[in-house]
Order: C-alpha cells, then structure tokens, then sequence
C-alpha cells in the first residue's frame, strides 16, 4: 500500500481519493487545517517524516497571502523549501495557491495572489519539482463557480477541479 500524505491549508482540507486510478490501494494522510499557513509545516516535519509517505502534496498559500496575517513573501518561500530539504524532491508535488475572489475579500490583494503563485513557480523550477498552478487554472473562466459564496472557499465544483488535477500527478508519481 503506498501512503500520500496531503498538508496544507482549505484547499487540501476535503481532499477525495475518487479521482485516483488506484485509489483503493493508497493510503492518504490528510495533515491538512483549514487556518494552517506555511509556517505549520516545521511543526509537522517529524510528522510527515513518521509517515513514510510516498508522495506528499504541498498546498499552502491562502492564509499565507492574507495580509492580516502578514506572512512575508520570503518566508512563505523558506518555508517552502524547508519542506524540500528535509523529503528531497521525487515524491513532492507543489500546487500554487488557489484563486481568491479578491472583490469580496481585499485583505487578499490580486497583486499579492499573484505573487505567491510566483515563488511557488520559481521553487518548484529550480528543484525540478511536479507543479500545478492552481491559481492561474481557477482565474480563467466563470471564477464563481469554483468558490462558496465567501469567495475564499472551495464550492463543490472548485473541489473536484482541484482535486482531478492532482489526481494524475499522484499517480505519476506512485508509477515511478
């Protein structure tokens, strides 16, 4: 049985195996808080690590651009790459942060969104890292219907998105 340990923010929370080939044959770990930043995953490294896990998929990124909390771009990066260092990079896939209707929730600038995807870009470039930009993905198109009412949150159809792009990164990965 192969382990997929998930660990990020909302956008994993719900995360469903459904869309897996061999779903039934994997083991998911969901590590994943709906308030959780980047900066949990020192916290969650010994975690992870207890694991074993196969693949892990990295998704942080909407709390982390929320300029409430105020999260510095450069530590968003660090944390990031600290996760890296310490599982190296054939099981990682890294996911952008998702799209956040920033008309309805100006503590989470477009300009800042935009950013973030930027580092997430750069860090999985210079590791030869699997990468799905999530937030350039969910921006084209009828943005709504990927978002609950609140414009943070995924709505059903935004969860199946997300979830069907993972989908054959993770079986990429457990093929190798």
């Amino acid at each position: 049985m192969k382990k997929i340990v998930l660990i990020g923010d909302s956008l994993l929370t719900n995360f469903q195996s459904e869309h897996l080939e061999n779903s039934v044959d994997n083991k998911f770990i969901n590590l994943s808080k709906d308030q959780d930043n980047s900066n949990s995953i020192s916290g969650k490294l010994d975690t992870i690590s207890n694991q074993d896990p196969d693949v892990i998929v990295v998704g942080f990124g909407i709390n982390d651009i929320c300029v409430v909390d105020d999260i510095k771009p450069g530590k968003y990066a660090y944390n990031i790459t600290k996760l890296i260092e310490n599982f190296g990079t054939e099981k990682l896939i890294l996911l952008s942060p998702q799209y956040i209707d920033w008309t309805k929730n100006p503590d989470y600038p477009w300009t800042r969104q935009v950013q973030f995807e930027l580092i997430t870009e750069n860090i999985s470039k210079k590791h030869n890292l699997r990468y799905l930009d999530i937030l350039h993905k969910m921006s084209y198109g009828n943005k709504d219907e990927f978002l609950k009412n609140d414009g943070i949150h995924l709505a059903d159809k935004g969860l199946n998105f997300v979830e069907s792009s993972i989908a054959p990164e993770i079986d990429f990965l457990l093929a190798q």
